[in-house]
């Protein structure tokens, strides 16, 4: 082989070389753009979805995000019901749209596991990819709205449970490539995982509405108890044939009362519930008033329960409350008092000038509140040492405080006993 010979086979080898080398970078610079391509992707969809927790709102993220990544005219969404074993439409968009639809059981379209193209894909967990469907047997269309030649089907699988597909739909054949379904595994995994979140957190919603439920309706029976039986008491009083016209009359007067106080209460537990300001019917008294038309009902159910009933107004000041709400805090928080003292004690209720405020304490001798809940005594549901008791009576006096302008405190010492401590606004003169 001459000289010659030899250097041109060298180029040869060389250009040979080159163009592998050529070849392999081309490969790498597709993957790498690919790279590129998925970590945008995901972090656009990251992104919307950091803060979405609702349901719909997560729908919606995912759709605005794959139709405008992928750039396809049309996408949807189905859920599997778990219970009737079928996909259901759940949101759809498309680029000729500004809005995404929902849909619900009036109109949705019910596919059943491994019918059509997404049963196959919900019943296999495998996607499928169709370049032109008018020679795919599989797809059939159902609405004459849109256009399909190029559809991708994607499962949504999360910790090996499927929830549903997604859809990515074109009127122009071979619109979908095999990288974009790889791709939109990846996006579907991650739409999964946020779509099992979400389910997961309403259903814990769901359990948690019928827990309070559940609570409320005990709150109220163990609420209504006692005035009910003050109402059966005085009433069997009433019919006894030695009871004078005048016991008749002051039974009358007490039976009126607790009926009041039933409603009242009845009307709180209402007003809690629906949440927002209480309506106030707001008048004007002394606070000596006030607390003077308690003592016939506190000393009575006090007597019964072998408690010593004391009460010192050390300030009267005008203040402008809602009495009737305002009676049932005292009653709530005596009716604790008298729980935390069952072998009997002291309930004091005095009054003092906190600045321009007047502070109503009721304090007991009673076995008082642990450390651990004090702190959380007026949120919804904290109770302690009451078996029937579930803590919401004294949500709703915080409650009944805070509308009138007042706040509420306590202190408590396990053994020794418990004083709340009330602030109301002094009405200027």
């Amino acid at each position: 082989m001459t000289e010659e010979d030899q250097n041109a086979k060298i180029l040869e080898d060389q250009q040979k070389t080159l163009e592998i080398y050529s070849k392999m970078l081309e490969e790498s610079n597709q993957k790498f753009e690919e790279s590129v391509r998925e970590l945008s992707i995901l972090r656009h969809l990251g992104d919307s979805l950091l803060y979405a927790q609702d349901l719909k709102k997560i729908g919606r993220v995912i759709l605005e995000v794959v139709v405008d990544e992928f750039d396809t005219e049309f996408g949807s969404l189905m859920l599997l019901n778990q219970e009737k074993n079928v996909l259901e439409l759940f949101s759809a968009t498309s680029q000729m749209e500004e809005t995404i639809k929902y849909f619900d059981d009036s109109n949705q379209v019910h596919i059943p596991m491994g019918e059509g193209i997404a049963g196959c894909v919900a019943a296999e967990r495998e996607p499928i990819l169709i370049p032109d469907t008018r020679k795919d047997d599989r797809f059939v269309a159902r609405s004459s709205n849109h256009l399909t030649r190029s559809l991708l089907c994607m499962p949504l699988i999360a910790k090996d449970k499927i929830l549903g597909v997604i859809n990515l739909s074109s009127p122009i054949k071979d619109t979908f490539s095999e990288k974009d379904k790889r791709i939109m595994t990846i996006v579907s995994d991650q739409a999964a995982l946020a779509i099992e979140n979400a389910i997961l957190t309403q259903e814990r919603v769901k359990n948690e509405r019928i827990s309070s439920i559940g609570k409320m309706a005990a709150t109220i029976v163990h609420d209504i108890k006692h005035p009910m039986a003050n109402l059966k008491g005085f009433a069997e009083l009433m019919g006894e044939e030695d009871t004078s016209l005048e016991e008749r009359k002051e039974f009358v007067g007490i039976i009126v009362d607790e009926i009041e106080r039933f409603v009242a209460m009845t009307e709180e537990l209402m007003e809690f519930t629906r949440g927002g300001d209480s309506k106030l019917n707001l008048k004007t008294q002394t606070m000596e008033d006030f607390v003077n038309g308690l003592i016939p009902i506190l000393q009575r159910d006090c007597s019964e329960a072998k408690i010593e009933l004391l009460t010192a107004i050390e300030y009267n000041a005008k203040v402008e409350i809602d009495a009737q709400k305002l009676r049932r805090v005292i009653f709530n928080l005596s009716n604790n008092a008298r729980d935390a003292m069952e072998g009997g004690g002291k309930l004091t209720i005095r009054s003092s000038k906190d600045g321009e405020y007047i502070n109503l304490a009721i304090a007991d001798t009673g076995k008082g509140i642990p450390l651990k809940i004090l702190g959380t005594l007026f949120e919804p549901f904290v109770t302690h040492g009451k078996a029937n008791g579930t803590g919401l009576g004294l949500a709703i006096v915080k409650k009944i405080i805070e509308d009138h302008g007042g706040t509420i405190g306590v202190q408590s010492e396990e053994g020794k006993g418990t004083e709340f401590n009330i602030r109301i606004p002094v009405q200027e003169e």
